[in-house]
């Protein structure tokens, strides 16, 4: 009875100023924020898991899901990019976007889209015995890996 869901490949023009998006990213020896993925969401999404916490796609990264504040062009060590500068209840962060970072947005999924070769991301929780248990399966569609 686990819900599935996708993400498809977005754009980052495909935001503004009041959506609300979820950030994986890694700190940068300067303090500052890259991103590693961008999820959109839909607006039936807003709140969930608002805020900056440690996420653990890879050491010492993070997660912030939070309301675009702004939306900005800029250049990073001669890099252009995009600054989203993110706010959410406790704070707010700015993160850079580099090109090529995975964007995506939610779209319609079902049982059908899980193949062999899929990428998917399956939170979980474990039971007192050991045993995980998917909350949801979110499968990339049209070839994207979840950047979660």
């Amino acid at each position: 009875d686990v819900r599935i869901g996708g993400v498809a490949e977005a754009k980052l023009s495909n935001t503004s100023a009041g959506n609300y998006v979820g950030t994986t990213a890694i700190k940068q020896s300067d303090g500052s924020l890259k991103a590693l993925g961008v999820h959109i969401f839909p607006e039936s999404s807003r709140g969930t898991g608002e805020g900056h916490r440690p996420w653990d796609l890879q050491p010492g990264s993070t997660m912030t899901n939070a309301n675009v504040e702004k939306v900005e062009q800029v250049a990073v060590e001669k890099i252009q990019g995009q600054m989203l500068t993110l706010k959410y209840k406790d704070g707010e962060q700015k993160i850079f976007i580099p090109p090529g970072t995975p964007i995506v947005r939610n779209v319609s999924a079902d049982r059908s889209l899980l193949k062999a070769g899929m990428g998917v991301y399956i939170p979980a929780v474990q039971g007192e015995d050991g045993t995980l248990t998917p909350t949801r399966i979110t499968v990339g569609v049209g070839g994207i890996m979840p950047p979660m």
